[in-house]
């Protein structure tokens, strides 16, 4: 947002471009840093970095959105798509805590900051609908359309993130052989080891100790998974992990294929309720 006031502000004559501003948000933490980008506060901490949207938030609130080991005290309230990196309106806007930020109080910047908010807004709505129609980027109900249109379903409770990484694994990318599969259950978050055999092979699967939100797939929905991406004919022999460790063998002596295309070697019949 304030890189589009900026924007605005150059083309108008006689107008300076250095708004008036107050202090807004002081920000500290150990060994953290931010960045402000349009309408995106960055707060980096120990490399983990939280991207906080300052659309329609007030400065309070943003707040209460920064990561642990990072404080920030109100020193004025109010939109904080208004405020600035230290009065910059461009360039880096970037730098290690503490900073204080600060809040543009000029009028001509608060409502040059309508116009510029209902164009960044349908910007992003713009690039939102234009993501959509990449399988590798959609989200929600759009993920749900591609994976119907390839012949997968969701899992009752399957974050965005496992359902489409389990989506472009199991029809898009490369498969059967053991490090393409190892790689698939590792973008699930899964630690997986092949080990070949004569027309077989042993897949150890290890479960996450702090699945994706929350989510695990159960013994039925993995061996599932491995029936879509092995090669027909032979025959994968499961190892879970854990405590009460169970052993599933598959295997098939069909040809077909799973969807997505001629070159996904496997058989499509293991459905989970085959394993249930």
């Amino acid at each position: 947002m304030n890189a589009t006031i900026s924007r605005m502000l150059t083309y108008i004559p006689s107008i300076g471009k250095q708004p008036e501003d107050v202090p807004g948000l002081a920000l500290s933490g150990s060994g953290a840093s931010a960045s402000l980008t349009d309408i995106t506060l960055y707060v980096s901490v120990s490399g983990a970095a939280t991207a906080i949207d300052l659309h329609s938030r007030s400065v309070s609130q943003v707040t209460g959105l920064l990561p642990s080991g990072v404080t920030g005290s109100v020193l004025r309230d109010g939109p904080a798509e208004l405020l600035l990196w230290n009065g910059a309106t461009s360039g880096v806007q970037s730098g290690a805590l503490p900073v204080t930020l600060t809040l543009a109080a000029s009028p001509l910047w608060q409502i040059l900051a309508v116009f510029a908010r209902a164009l960044q807004s349908r910007r992003r709505a713009l690039q939102s609908g234009v993501a959509q129609i990449n399988v590798r980027a959609a989200n929600g109900m759009w993920l749900d359309w591609w994976a119907a249109s390839l012949g997968i379903a969701r899992h009752a409770g399957e974050p965005d993130v496992l359902f489409s990484a389990r989506l472009i694994g199991t029809t898009l990318e490369p498969r059967v052989n053991g490090t393409a599969i190892e790689a698939l259950f590792s973008a699930l978050g899964y630690g997986l080891t092949i080990t070949d055999a004569a027309g077989s092979f042993m897949a150890d699967v290890a479960f996450p100790a702090n699945p994706s939100g929350g989510f695990t797939y159960s013994h039925a929905q993995i061996a599932a998974i491995l029936g879509q991406v092995k090669a027909a004919g032979v025959t994968a022999n499961i190892s879970f992990l854990s405590a009460s460790s169970d052993l599933f063998s598959l295997s098939d002596t069909a040809s077909g294929t799973t969807p997505g295309g001629p070159f996904v070697y496997g058989s499509s019949k293991y459905a989970e309720t085959n394993w249930a």
